[in-house]
């Protein structure tokens, strides 16, 4: 038999578990396929991005890989908190960018691809 302390903290885990699927649900990944120029800076592209999209309200982290077959083709895997979050960095990127962003994107030749994507099984 649960005592009352028992239930309370069982009821607590479940509000828990629930807000913890709910925030997942809402979670989408930007996905940013983009060629570099040849003298770009990796090391900035690599870590110094990365600080600078944690100040934006809705990060989660970042994920940079090359591809196996052209080194300058770059892919961007971007979680956000919400897909409203995640436009709002993208638009304030484009229009107003901060100095070490504008010099990212300096480096960029070309975006081949830029989408968002949420869980499949939270559709």
């Amino acid at each position: 038999m649960l005592r009352p302390k028992g239930v309370k903290a069982f009821l607590i885990t479940l509000i828990f578990i629930n807000m913890s699927t709910i925030a997942v649900a809402q979670q989408v990944t930007e996905l940013v396929v983009y060629r570099i120029k040849a003298d770009a800076d990796r090391t900035f592209i690599l870590h110094t991005v990365d600080e600078e999209l944690a100040k934006f309200p809705g990060f989660i982290n970042r994920r940079v890989e090359v591809s196996t077959d052209d080194t300058q083709v770059l892919v961007d895997y971007v979680q956000w908190q919400s897909l409203e979050q995640a436009q709002a960095a993208a638009e304030q990127v484009m229009q107003n960018p901060s100095p070490k962003v504008a010099t990212f994107l300096s480096m960029i030749e070309e975006i081949i691809y830029f989408k968002h994507f949420k869980d499949a099984a939270t559709r």
